[in-house]
């Protein structure tokens, strides 16, 4: 299916978003950007592996560089890339949040969904859930998983401060 699609896009002249983030990359590596001292990148675990090397062409393996903040376990793509396959370093420099924004009680809750579900950081280490910490903020009530006939898919409902 794949070699028809890209056949067809071929055939058509038509570039779909993956090959105008190529040729990004192209054009950055035959002119690079200048001025910029820091590329900054949320939810980076939703890029691809030319967006991660286009991006960082711009500043090279300068310190503080490229600043990556990305969560494995949110992912909504399927694929991913190991930042070693995008032919970025971060020995010695990699650092994991641990950002409890939300209450234990949340946090509780949400560590028991993922229990043992296993997934890839962001440098090809497979993984699995966090291990929950203590987290100062609680909540007024245990969230709950509620099926309803009336939703066709399950739900998770949850109260925060």
């Amino acid at each position: 299916m794949y070699t028809a699609y890209d056949k067809a896009l071929r055939e058509f002249g038509v570039m779909d978003f993956a090959d105008i983030i190529l040729l990004a990359e192209q054009s950055l590596l035959k002119k690079p950007l200048e001025g910029y001292s820091a590329v900054i990148v949320d939810e980076a675990q939703d890029m691809t592996c030319a967006m991660i090397r286009m991006l960082h062409s711009i500043v090279g393996d300068r310190p503080d560089g490229l600043n990556l903040v990305g969560d494995g376990q949110q992912t909504i793509y399927p694929g991913g890339y190991s930042l070693s396959e995008a032919q970025v370093s971060i020995a010695g420099r990699g650092v994991v949040l641990r950002n409890y924004r939300n209450t234990a009680e949340i946090l509780k809750f949400a560590s028991h969904l993922v229990e043992g579900d296993e997934y890839f950081d962001i440098e090809g280490s497979a993984a699995r859930g966090d291990t929950p910490v203590e987290v100062m903020r609680h909540g007024p009530k245990q969230p709950s998983l509620i099926d309803s006939a009336r939703e066709p898919v399950t739900t998770v409902r949850w109260w925060s401060m």
